[in-house]
């Protein structure tokens, strides 16, 4: 009976010696890990996920692709890390293939003869950050998976867990609509028309063109009447012209005397003198010598005879 108890008792130390070794060993475990694990954005929009390790020793170079659904995001940019840099000069290949829908990265220490010597590094830090854009249609939940991924010492591969993300895509936000800003209200007018006080524009209670300020001040006129001499003009018209709106015999303007338009005298047109009539020759006066030349021929035939 005290054999069994015994063996009891050496068993349980034992199995609780195991799950302390394991518990240990998962929380010294090396991982790599989508950070944040989940997010939330609306579609149209861009986000980042960090690709990080925790917990390694003697790290030399690291690899991995993050996988996505190319109907609702694609990649647009891997840049590296800060952690593996610590330890000197790295060597990088990003890569990204929207057809397919990844995004990776592979980098690596470098020393002589191409670099000062390096450290392995020790601890946990960013790998790589890969920035992605989200598509105008989509919405739903999706993956974020990360594969073919490789932490390596100087010699032999590091074994790691693995933890992937996912990422929310919401309908497009709405546009807010801007609220107008509200037209600036002019100040009241003081009471009994003061116009030279505070700010806003001069008043003018007469409408003559004149502020009220001037008008009390300036010209000793009545701000609450146009035409203070009653003669005729308004006060601020005589102010322009310069007369003076207390005299009203200087109000009246002469109307000036038009002159008369020159009427025009219509120029004749000249007279069209018709060419003369020829003078018509008496007739039978061409007969008349035809005669006498007959008769002096026979004249001239009968003396002869």
């Amino acid at each position: 009976m005290k054999t069994n108890i015994k063996a009891s008792i050496i068993g349980l130390a034992v199995v609780l010696v195991l799950v302390l070794i394991g518990a240990v060993s998962a929380v010294d475990a090396t991982a790599v890990k989508v950070v944040p694990a989940s997010q939330t954005v609306h579609a149209g929009e861009t986000f980042s996920v960090n690709i990080t390790i925790e917990n390694v020793t003697n790290m030399k170079s690291d690899q991995a692709r993050l996988y996505f659904d190319v109907s609702a995001m694609n990649a647009t940019e891997v840049i590296e890390g800060d952690f593996l840099k610590t330890g000197g000069t790295t060597l990088g290949f990003p890569i990204i293939n929207n057809a397919e829908g990844f995004a990776g990265f592979a980098y690596t220490l470098v020393g002589p003869p191409f670099a000062p010597p390096y450290t392995l590094v020790n601890g946990s830090g960013v790998l790589a950050t890969i920035n992605l854009n989200t598509s105008e249609e989509a919405e739903g939940t999706f993956n974020l998976t990360l594969t073919e991924f490789m932490i390596k010492n100087d010699t032999a591969e590091v074994p790691v867990s693995v933890y992937n993300g996912s990422i929310k895509i919401l309908a497009p936000a709405p546009t807010p609509t801007p609220t107008p800003s509200p037209s600036p209200t002019a100040p009241p007018a003081p009471a009994g028309g003061g116009g030279g006080g505070g700010g806003g524009a001069p008043t003018d209670i007469d409408g003559d063109g004149l502020s009220d300020f001037d008008e009390k001040v300036m010209y000793k006129t009545d701000p609450y009447k146009a035409d203070t001499d009653n003669g005729g003009v308004n006060d601020g018209a005589e102010i322009i012209r310069g007369t003076d709106p207390l005299d009203p015999t200087d109000d009246i303007v002469s109307t000036p005397t038009l002159s008369p338009t020159p009427q025009v005298t219509p120029t004749p047109s000249p007279a069209v003198t018709p060419p003369p009539t020829p003078t018509p020759t008496p007739p039978g006066f061409e007969a008349f010598f035809a005669i006498a030349g007959l008769l002096a021929v026979a004249y001239l035939v009968m003396r002869r005879r």
